[in-house]
């Protein structure tokens, strides 16, 4: 009677895991469920456009726009210039298909002064324009001061992802793409990670991870219509590899993907663009001193330091 359970109970196991759409056993894909972007169903998305690479942007004003760092930066670590920021377009390789597009130069790259290049770790990016964006309804800056932010706790948090990227390494599609995304913001739910950096990443769920390709870098993961955090790398989840050229390994169930979390850079993208009300910002739920200065990292080790004295 036992043999019967247990050959029942593997049985059901086993047909239940063969038909799981987890894992792509031939070619070690994980899929991840997309749709495409209609028009104006995401007026704040910009492409991120250079000789060099494509990303993904948000726009936070009408001067303004956030992406990452490795966006703006050729293979030596060094700012790029020519680089163009494009709003109201659907598809990259037929932008001039679309009469909505708003097409900008970037006169001005300013990077969060804490940035480390080998890590991508505090990669924020805001790019300066020279031209006002024309406020329409497919071309809208994102909301920066949400009421209800990630908050310390195990709860993962439904949200959507934004981006340009391909489906897969297999699979180019140039194609703006929603993806449904289960965001988390608690201790060690980060792998590949240092304890200091917690504060300031978000992680995805493992099943729902997007796998960022290139040209998602840069995109926005918003909850409740808001903006919480901004594609920031590609790495392998065993040893923690960064993949620097993503779109060879993106969809992969090897990688995962890591999110900047914007709330603890408000004052410094405030300071910066003059475009937030700095009496509205949200309690981030992290160190009081990320919140408001610009130097985390720093203030981090100085409180270990005194710990150890004491």
């Amino acid at each position: 009677m036992h043999y019967v359970y247990t050959t029942l109970l593997l049985n059901y196991i086993n047909f239940h895991v063969s038909n799981a759409k987890i894992y792509n056993e031939e070619e070690g894909l994980r899929p991840v469920y997309s749709m495409h972007a209609k028009l104006g169903e995401a007026p704040f998305v910009v492409l991120v456009d250079s000789i060099y690479k494509k990303c993904t942007g948000t726009i936070i004003s009408h001067l303004w726009v956030m992406t990452t760092a490795s966006c703006v930066q050729d293979a030596d670590y060094k700012i790029r210039e020519n680089i163009s920021v494009i709003a109201g377009i659907l598809d990259y390789e037929n932008k001039e298909n679309f009469t909505t597009k708003q097409e900008h130069n970037v006169v001005e790259t300013i990077v969060y002064p804490l940035y480390k290049d080998l890590t991508y770790v505090n990669a924020l990016t805001l790019l300066k324009v020279n031209h006002s964006f024309k406020f329409n309804n497919v071309v809208q800056p994102a909301s920066l001061q949400p009421s209800n932010w990630i908050k310390h706790k195990e709860d993962r948090i439904k949200c959507q992802f934004f981006g340009f990227g391909d489906r897969d390494y297999t699979f180019h599609d140039p194609l703006l793409k929603i993806v449904n995304v289960e965001v988390k913001h608690t201790t060690r739910s980060c792998p590949c990670t240092k304890r200091y950096q917690w504060e300031n990443v978000l992680c995805l769920s493992y099943k729902g991870d997007v796998n960022l390709c290139q040209a998602d870098l840069g995109g926005p993961i918003f909850c409740k219509r808001e903006l919480i955090g901004i594609g920031l790398r590609l790495h392998n989840k065993s040893n923690c590899i960064i993949y620097t050229k993503p779109n060879e390994q993106c969809g992969k169930s090897s990688t995962m993907s890591l999110f900047t979390y914007v709330c603890p850079f408000l004052s410094w993208i405030h300071n910066q663009t003059k475009s937030l009300d700095p009496l509205n910002f949200p309690d981030c739920d992290t160190s009081k001193s990320t919140q408001h200065n610009v130097f985390p990292a720093i203030h981090y080790v100085f409180i270990c330091i005194l710990i150890e004295i004491n």
